[in-house]
């Protein structure tokens, strides 16, 4: 009889560790949003989705699991919740034959632990993997991309807080198209405010995750706020620059073979909201120099450097 595991879980935290489990526990189910848990489906890291958002699963959150939830979920051994709702563990503990397990959705504030790296250990820590265990690195990227592919460019997020300012990843785009490289954009339903800005642009708007993936996948390289977009480029393997405003990279940085970060380094309250400040010129040098250092071959994540080191893009470069 075979084991099986059952996940719910923001996908980009648990990728590492549910491609683990899914090599000692056969098969896996990833229960998140629909887009996340068909992207997982689609990357190996499940073999069954359940989408969070549908009918059936209401009674599991409520603790009285129905037929149907029992149905599903019934062949399943154990259940992994990166969730401490009280109902969502006694639905599961109706359900799952041997085990029920929850670890916070992310690290502790006091901790400067990244949220995968949480992810895992809290997988240990239950004993789903072994003691010791290391989180595998990422991937490489599966093919380059053609010669021709364009540099994406994600100027939204999904808080304002954590956007870097549109006319900043424009002078960026100028900037690589000036060495002959090529810039489109992508646009989730949140970023539509930012529509009459890129209205002489190259503008993508995907249907869904899977859609947003094949676009990732032939861009040359992907330069963006902290979002979700950004952290799928990275898990693809594709050369990935990231820039971060309130949020700490040391906790949310995407993780990936050929990433670099960038943290302004002014913050200022406007508006009563936070607003990512700049210093004219140096973000955005140091975001060039980054989108050169990650689109160069080789392994292993990149400390960004500093302003003051800024180089230039390969825009239409290898991308490994």
């Amino acid at each position: 009889t075979s084991t099986r595991s059952a996940g719910s879980s923001a996908l980009r935290r648990t990728s590492r560790s549910s491609r683990e489990l899914r090599r000692r526990f056969t098969p896996v189910a990833l229960m998140a949003q629909s887009g996340p848990a068909r992207l997982a489906v689609e990357e190996g890291l499940a073999d069954e989705a359940f989408a969070l958002e549908s009918a059936w699963t209401a009674s599991l959150f409520g603790g009285k699991p129905d037929s149907r939830v029992r149905d599903r979920l019934s062949p399943y051994s154990h259940a992994l919740a990166f969730s401490q709702a009280p109902g969502l563990a006694a639905g599961l503990r109706a359900t799952a034959r041997e085990g029920v397990y929850t670890v916070a959705p992310r690290p502790s504030a006091d901790l400067r632990l990244h949220a995968a790296e949480h992810a895992w250990a809290g997988a240990v820590a239950c004993g789903l993997l072994p003691p010791g265990a290391a989180p595998p690195a990422p991937s490489p990227r599966a093919a380059a991309p053609e010669k021709d592919a364009a540099v994406l460019i994600h100027p939204g997020a999904g808080s304002p807080r954590k956007r870097w300012p549109i006319e900043l990843f424009r002078r960026v785009a100028a900037a690589v198209e000036s060495e002959g490289g090529r810039v489109e954009y992508v646009l989730g339903p949140a970023d539509e405010d930012l529509s009459p800005h890129l209205a002489d642009a190259v503008v993508h708007r995907p249907a869904d995750t899977l859609a947003l993936r094949r676009l990732l996948i032939a861009a040359a390289a992907c330069v963006g706020n902290d979002s979700g977009v950004s952290h799928l480029a990275a898990w693809l393997g594709v050369p990935c620059v990231t820039v971060f405003g309130p949020s700490d990279p040391e906790r949310w940085r995407p993780i990936g073979a050929r990433v670099a970060v960038v943290r302004p380094p002014v913050v200022r309250v406007e508006a009563q909201r936070a607003v990512v400040g700049v210093r004219p010129g140096s973000d955005r040098g140091a975001v060039r120099a980054c989108l050169s250092s990650a689109t160069r071959p080789a392994g292993g994540r990149r400390s960004p450097p500093s302003p003051s080191a800024a180089g230039r893009p390969r825009a239409g470069g290898p991308a490994g």
